[in-house]
Protein backbone atom coordinates (compact mmCIF):
# COMPACT_ATOMS: atom_id res chain seq x y z
CA UNK A 1 0.00 0.00 0.00
CA UNK A 2 2.25 2.77 -1.21
CA UNK A 3 1.19 6.36 -0.82
CA UNK A 4 -0.28 7.96 -3.94
CA UNK A 5 2.17 10.20 -5.78
CA UNK A 6 0.47 12.85 -7.93
CA UNK A 7 1.44 12.60 -11.59
CA UNK A 8 2.95 16.07 -11.70
CA UNK A 9 5.34 15.32 -8.86
CA UNK A 10 6.81 12.44 -10.86
CA UNK A 11 8.16 14.79 -13.50
CA UNK A 12 9.97 16.78 -10.81
CA UNK A 13 12.66 14.09 -11.04
CA UNK A 14 13.90 16.17 -13.96
CA UNK A 15 13.11 19.46 -12.21
CA UNK A 16 12.53 22.59 -14.23
CA UNK A 17 15.82 23.55 -15.78
CA UNK A 18 14.46 26.26 -18.03
CA UNK A 19 14.41 29.82 -16.81
CA UNK A 20 11.34 31.71 -15.72
CA UNK A 21 9.12 33.86 -17.87
CA UNK A 22 11.79 36.53 -17.93
CA UNK A 23 11.13 39.80 -19.76
CA UNK A 24 9.12 38.13 -22.53
CA UNK A 25 6.46 35.65 -21.47
CA UNK A 26 5.73 32.57 -23.55
CA UNK A 27 2.35 32.69 -25.29
CA UNK A 28 0.92 29.47 -26.65
CA UNK A 29 0.16 29.35 -30.38
CA UNK A 30 -3.35 28.29 -31.41
CA UNK A 31 -3.45 24.78 -32.84
CA UNK A 32 -0.42 23.47 -30.95
CA UNK A 33 -0.81 20.57 -28.52
CA UNK A 34 0.20 22.86 -25.66
CA UNK A 35 -2.54 25.34 -26.61
CA UNK A 36 -5.16 22.58 -26.91
CA UNK A 37 -4.22 21.19 -23.51
CA UNK A 38 -4.47 24.64 -21.92
CA UNK A 39 -7.93 25.04 -23.48
CA UNK A 40 -9.07 21.74 -21.93
CA UNK A 41 -7.67 22.64 -18.52
CA UNK A 42 -9.20 26.13 -18.66
CA UNK A 43 -12.67 24.58 -18.70
CA UNK A 44 -11.96 23.44 -15.14
CA UNK A 45 -9.47 26.12 -14.08
CA UNK A 46 -10.33 29.32 -16.03
CA UNK A 47 -7.06 31.03 -15.16
CA UNK A 48 -5.30 28.63 -17.56
CA UNK A 49 -7.01 30.19 -20.59
CA UNK A 50 -4.20 30.25 -23.20
CA UNK A 51 -5.54 33.39 -24.91
CA UNK A 52 -5.47 35.40 -21.69
CA UNK A 53 -2.03 34.04 -20.74
CA UNK A 54 -2.53 35.02 -17.10
CA UNK A 55 0.40 35.55 -14.74
CA UNK A 56 0.49 32.55 -12.39
CA UNK A 57 3.51 33.61 -10.36
CA UNK A 58 5.55 36.76 -9.97
CA UNK A 59 8.67 37.95 -8.19
CA UNK A 60 11.04 40.89 -8.35
CA UNK A 61 13.01 39.23 -11.14
CA UNK A 62 10.56 37.12 -13.16
CA UNK A 63 6.98 36.23 -13.98
CA UNK A 64 5.44 32.91 -14.97
CA UNK A 65 2.41 32.83 -17.25
CA UNK A 66 0.11 30.04 -18.39
CA UNK A 67 2.24 29.72 -21.52
CA UNK A 68 5.46 29.41 -19.52
CA UNK A 69 4.10 26.69 -17.23
CA UNK A 70 2.38 24.59 -19.92
CA UNK A 71 5.47 24.79 -22.14
CA UNK A 72 7.74 23.64 -19.30
CA UNK A 73 5.40 20.77 -18.40
CA UNK A 74 5.37 19.59 -21.99
CA UNK A 75 9.13 19.87 -22.46
CA UNK A 76 9.77 17.70 -19.42
CA UNK A 77 6.84 15.27 -19.34
CA UNK A 78 6.01 14.94 -23.02
CA UNK A 79 2.57 13.72 -24.04
CA UNK A 80 1.96 12.18 -20.60
CA UNK A 81 1.00 15.68 -19.51
CA UNK A 82 -2.32 15.08 -21.27
CA UNK A 83 -3.32 13.07 -18.19
CA UNK A 84 -3.93 16.40 -16.51
CA UNK A 85 -7.17 16.84 -18.44
CA UNK A 86 -8.61 13.81 -16.62
CA UNK A 87 -8.22 15.52 -13.22
CA UNK A 88 -10.92 17.58 -11.54
CA UNK A 89 -10.45 21.30 -10.85
CA UNK A 90 -9.19 20.73 -7.30
CA UNK A 91 -6.55 18.22 -8.41
CA UNK A 92 -5.42 20.41 -11.30
CA UNK A 93 -5.11 23.46 -9.05
CA UNK A 94 -3.21 21.52 -6.36
CA UNK A 95 -0.81 20.04 -8.93
CA UNK A 96 -0.43 23.40 -10.62
CA UNK A 97 0.50 25.17 -7.38
CA UNK A 98 3.05 22.47 -6.58
CA UNK A 99 4.64 22.72 -10.01
CA UNK A 100 4.70 26.53 -9.99
CA UNK A 101 6.40 26.47 -6.59
CA UNK A 102 9.08 24.14 -7.96
CA UNK A 103 9.59 26.20 -11.12
CA UNK A 104 9.80 29.43 -9.12
CA UNK A 105 12.23 28.08 -6.53
CA UNK A 106 14.39 26.59 -9.28
CA UNK A 107 14.47 29.98 -10.99
CA UNK A 108 15.46 31.78 -7.78
CA UNK A 109 18.23 29.27 -7.05
CA UNK A 110 19.52 29.45 -10.63
CA UNK A 111 19.77 33.22 -10.38
CA UNK A 112 21.75 32.89 -7.15
CA UNK A 113 24.04 30.36 -8.83
CA UNK A 114 24.52 32.87 -11.66
CA UNK A 115 25.46 35.57 -9.16
CA UNK A 116 28.06 33.27 -7.59
CA UNK A 117 29.43 32.26 -10.99
CA UNK A 118 28.81 28.57 -10.32
CA UNK A 119 29.36 26.27 -13.27
CA UNK A 120 29.71 22.52 -13.73
CA UNK A 121 32.30 20.63 -15.72
CA UNK A 122 30.92 18.81 -18.75
CA UNK A 123 32.65 15.59 -17.60
CA UNK A 124 30.50 15.50 -14.44
CA UNK A 125 27.30 15.69 -16.48
CA UNK A 126 28.66 13.02 -18.83
CA UNK A 127 29.35 10.79 -15.81
CA UNK A 128 25.76 11.09 -14.58
CA UNK A 129 24.41 10.28 -18.03
CA UNK A 130 26.70 7.26 -18.28
CA UNK A 131 25.20 5.93 -15.06
CA UNK A 132 21.72 6.39 -16.52
CA UNK A 133 22.75 4.56 -19.69
CA UNK A 134 23.94 1.60 -17.64
CA UNK A 135 20.76 1.45 -15.57
CA UNK A 136 18.65 1.54 -18.73
CA UNK A 137 20.64 -1.24 -20.40
CA UNK A 138 22.61 0.96 -22.76
CA UNK A 139 22.60 4.42 -24.31
CA UNK A 140 20.24 3.43 -27.11
CA UNK A 141 17.58 2.09 -24.73
CA UNK A 142 17.90 5.15 -22.53
CA UNK A 143 17.40 7.49 -25.48
CA UNK A 144 14.41 5.44 -26.60
CA UNK A 145 12.81 5.91 -23.19
CA UNK A 146 13.38 9.65 -23.36
CA UNK A 147 11.95 9.74 -26.88
CA UNK A 148 8.83 7.86 -25.75
CA UNK A 149 8.25 10.57 -23.17
CA UNK A 150 8.88 13.32 -25.70
CA UNK A 151 12.00 14.47 -23.81
CA UNK A 152 15.26 15.22 -25.62
CA UNK A 153 18.67 14.37 -24.23
CA UNK A 154 19.61 18.02 -24.70
CA UNK A 155 16.78 19.03 -22.34
CA UNK A 156 17.85 16.41 -19.82
CA UNK A 157 21.50 17.46 -20.01
CA UNK A 158 20.52 21.07 -19.38
CA UNK A 159 18.33 19.96 -16.47
CA UNK A 160 21.21 18.04 -14.90
CA UNK A 161 23.48 21.07 -15.31
CA UNK A 162 21.02 23.43 -13.65
CA UNK A 163 20.25 20.95 -10.86
CA UNK A 164 23.93 20.61 -10.03
CA UNK A 165 24.42 24.39 -10.08
CA UNK A 166 21.50 24.87 -7.70
CA UNK A 167 22.76 22.10 -5.39
CA UNK A 168 26.23 23.65 -5.34
CA UNK A 169 24.75 27.01 -4.37
CA UNK A 170 22.67 25.49 -1.56
CA UNK A 171 25.62 23.49 -0.24
CA UNK A 172 27.83 26.57 -0.30
CA UNK A 173 25.32 28.46 1.87
CA UNK A 174 24.62 25.72 4.44
CA UNK A 175 26.78 24.81 7.42
CA UNK A 176 27.17 21.02 7.21
CA UNK A 177 29.26 20.66 10.39
CA UNK A 178 26.24 19.85 12.54
CA UNK A 179 26.81 17.05 15.05
CA UNK A 180 23.80 15.63 16.93
CA UNK A 181 23.83 15.48 20.72
CA UNK A 182 23.62 12.23 22.69
CA UNK A 183 20.13 13.26 23.81
CA UNK A 184 18.98 13.65 20.20
CA UNK A 185 20.46 10.28 19.27
CA UNK A 186 18.76 8.55 22.20
CA UNK A 187 15.44 10.20 21.39
CA UNK A 188 15.46 8.91 17.79
CA UNK A 189 16.56 5.49 19.01
CA UNK A 190 13.63 5.34 21.41
CA UNK A 191 11.16 6.49 18.74
CA UNK A 192 12.31 4.27 15.89
CA UNK A 193 14.37 1.33 17.10
CA UNK A 194 13.56 0.45 20.71
CA UNK A 195 10.57 -1.76 21.58
CA UNK A 196 9.01 -1.29 18.16
CA UNK A 197 5.73 -3.06 17.57
CA UNK A 198 5.23 -4.87 14.29
CA UNK A 199 2.36 -6.84 12.87
CA UNK A 200 2.19 -9.26 9.97
CA UNK A 201 -1.12 -9.01 8.16
CA UNK A 202 -3.20 -9.87 5.13
CA UNK A 203 -5.87 -7.64 3.69
CA UNK A 204 -8.69 -7.65 1.17
CA UNK A 205 -9.21 -4.41 -0.73
CA UNK A 206 -12.35 -3.50 -2.62
CA UNK A 207 -12.27 -0.17 -4.42
CA UNK A 208 -15.16 2.26 -4.82
CA UNK A 209 -15.28 2.50 -8.62
CA UNK A 210 -16.89 5.92 -9.18
CA UNK A 211 -19.79 8.09 -8.12
CA UNK A 212 -22.25 6.19 -10.33
CA UNK A 213 -21.50 2.99 -8.39
CA UNK A 214 -21.42 4.56 -4.95
CA UNK A 215 -22.00 2.04 -2.20
CA UNK A 216 -21.26 -1.03 -4.30
CA UNK A 217 -17.74 -1.38 -2.92
CA UNK A 218 -19.00 -1.32 0.65
CA UNK A 219 -21.72 -3.83 -0.16
CA UNK A 220 -19.20 -6.18 -1.79
CA UNK A 221 -16.71 -6.07 1.11
CA UNK A 222 -19.52 -6.78 3.59
CA UNK A 223 -20.48 -9.86 1.56
CA UNK A 224 -16.87 -11.05 1.63
CA UNK A 225 -16.70 -10.50 5.41
CA UNK A 226 -19.84 -12.62 5.86
CA UNK A 227 -18.23 -15.47 3.91
CA UNK A 228 -15.17 -15.31 6.16
CA UNK A 229 -17.36 -15.31 9.26
CA UNK A 230 -19.03 -18.42 7.88
CA UNK A 231 -15.68 -20.21 7.65
CA UNK A 232 -14.15 -19.15 4.32
CA UNK A 233 -10.33 -18.95 4.28
CA UNK A 234 -9.15 -15.31 4.39
CA UNK A 235 -6.21 -15.81 2.01
CA UNK A 236 -8.41 -17.58 -0.54
CA UNK A 237 -10.99 -14.80 -0.32
CA UNK A 238 -8.19 -12.27 -0.91
CA UNK A 239 -7.07 -14.11 -4.05
CA UNK A 240 -10.63 -14.16 -5.32
CA UNK A 241 -11.95 -10.73 -4.36
CA UNK A 242 -9.14 -8.33 -3.42
CA UNK A 243 -8.36 -5.57 -5.92
CA UNK A 244 -4.98 -4.73 -4.43
CA UNK A 245 -1.56 -5.79 -5.78
CA UNK A 246 -1.10 -8.27 -2.90
CA UNK A 247 -4.12 -10.34 -3.98
CA UNK A 248 -1.90 -12.90 -5.76
CA UNK A 249 -0.23 -13.61 -2.41
CA UNK A 250 -3.50 -14.04 -0.58
CA UNK A 251 -3.45 -10.39 0.46
CA UNK A 252 -0.21 -10.85 2.41
CA UNK A 253 1.43 -7.50 3.23
CA UNK A 254 4.23 -9.04 5.27
CA UNK A 255 5.51 -7.40 8.45
CA UNK A 256 5.22 -3.64 8.98
CA UNK A 257 5.46 -0.98 11.68
CA UNK A 258 3.14 1.87 12.59
CA UNK A 259 4.69 4.42 10.25
CA UNK A 260 4.31 2.54 6.98
CA UNK A 261 0.59 2.44 6.20
CA UNK A 262 -2.39 4.75 5.99
CA UNK A 263 -3.15 5.86 9.61
CA UNK A 264 -6.66 4.39 9.60
CA UNK A 265 -5.34 1.08 8.28
CA UNK A 266 -2.55 1.11 10.88
CA UNK A 267 -4.89 1.82 13.80
CA UNK A 268 -7.14 -1.06 12.80
CA UNK A 269 -4.28 -3.52 12.21
CA UNK A 270 -2.52 -2.80 15.51
CA UNK A 271 -5.78 -3.09 17.47
CA UNK A 272 -6.28 -6.72 16.34
CA UNK A 273 -5.18 -9.83 18.15
CA UNK A 274 -3.34 -12.59 16.32
CA UNK A 275 -5.77 -14.41 14.00
CA UNK A 276 -8.48 -11.77 14.37
CA UNK A 277 -10.26 -10.17 11.37
CA UNK A 278 -11.16 -6.48 11.42
CA UNK A 279 -14.46 -4.78 10.71
CA UNK A 280 -14.59 -2.93 7.39
CA UNK A 281 -11.92 -0.20 7.29
CA UNK A 282 -12.27 2.77 4.91
CA UNK A 283 -9.16 4.50 3.54
CA UNK A 284 -8.49 6.59 0.44
CA UNK A 285 -7.75 3.34 -1.41
CA UNK A 286 -11.16 1.81 -0.75
CA UNK A 287 -12.62 -0.68 1.73
CA UNK A 288 -10.44 -3.19 3.59
CA UNK A 289 -10.71 -6.29 5.69
CA UNK A 290 -7.55 -6.99 7.71
CA UNK A 291 -6.34 -10.22 9.27
CA UNK A 292 -3.32 -10.16 11.58
CA UNK A 293 -1.38 -13.42 11.64
CA UNK A 294 1.57 -12.35 13.81
CA UNK A 295 2.49 -9.63 16.32
CA UNK A 296 5.86 -8.94 17.89
CA UNK A 297 7.97 -6.29 19.58
CA UNK A 298 11.56 -5.85 18.44
CA UNK A 299 14.55 -3.77 19.51
CA UNK A 300 17.90 -3.17 17.84
CA UNK A 301 21.01 -2.41 19.91
CA UNK A 302 21.91 1.28 19.88
CA UNK A 303 25.45 0.40 18.82
CA UNK A 304 24.04 -1.26 15.71
CA UNK A 305 22.03 1.74 14.53
CA UNK A 306 23.98 4.70 15.99
CA UNK A 307 25.72 5.65 12.72
CA UNK A 308 22.41 5.43 10.87
CA UNK A 309 20.71 7.69 13.42
CA UNK A 310 23.56 10.22 13.27
CA UNK A 311 23.25 10.38 9.49
CA UNK A 312 19.46 10.73 9.71
CA UNK A 313 19.81 13.64 12.12
CA UNK A 314 22.46 15.30 9.93
CA UNK A 315 20.24 14.93 6.86
CA UNK A 316 17.29 16.31 8.79
CA UNK A 317 19.27 19.34 9.95
CA UNK A 318 20.56 19.92 6.43
CA UNK A 319 17.04 19.75 5.00
CA UNK A 320 15.78 22.20 7.61
CA UNK A 321 18.58 24.62 6.73
CA UNK A 322 17.81 24.27 3.01
CA UNK A 323 14.11 24.94 3.62
CA UNK A 324 14.90 27.99 5.74
CA UNK A 325 17.22 29.38 3.06
CA UNK A 326 14.66 28.80 0.31
CA UNK A 327 11.93 30.50 2.37
CA UNK A 328 14.24 33.51 2.80
CA UNK A 329 14.91 33.66 -0.96
CA UNK A 330 11.17 33.55 -1.67
CA UNK A 331 10.52 36.31 0.86
CA UNK A 332 13.37 38.51 -0.41
CA UNK A 333 12.15 38.08 -3.99
CA UNK A 334 8.52 38.78 -2.97
CA UNK A 335 7.43 35.56 -4.69
CA UNK A 336 3.66 35.38 -5.13
CA UNK A 337 1.69 32.44 -6.49
CA UNK A 338 -1.42 33.78 -8.21
CA UNK A 339 -3.72 30.78 -8.46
Amino acid sequence: MKKFIPFLLIISVFLFSCGGGGEKATKLKPGTKEYKLAQKLAKKVPKLNPDENNVLASSKSFKLTTGDVITKWYSLAGDRIQQLSQFDSTQITRSLKSAIQQISVSELLSKKADEKGINIEKSKIDSILQQQYQRAGGKKKFQQRLSQRGITEKTLRESILQNMRRENFLNSEIDSSFEPTQQEIKQVYKQKYKNQQKVSARHILVKEKDSTQKGQGLQKIKQVKKKIENGANFAEMAKQYSEGPSSRKGGDLGSFGKQKMDPRFTRAAFSLEKGEVSDVVKTRYGYHLIQVYDKKTTSKPLSQVRSKIVQQLKDQKKQQARSKLIQKLKKDANLQIKI
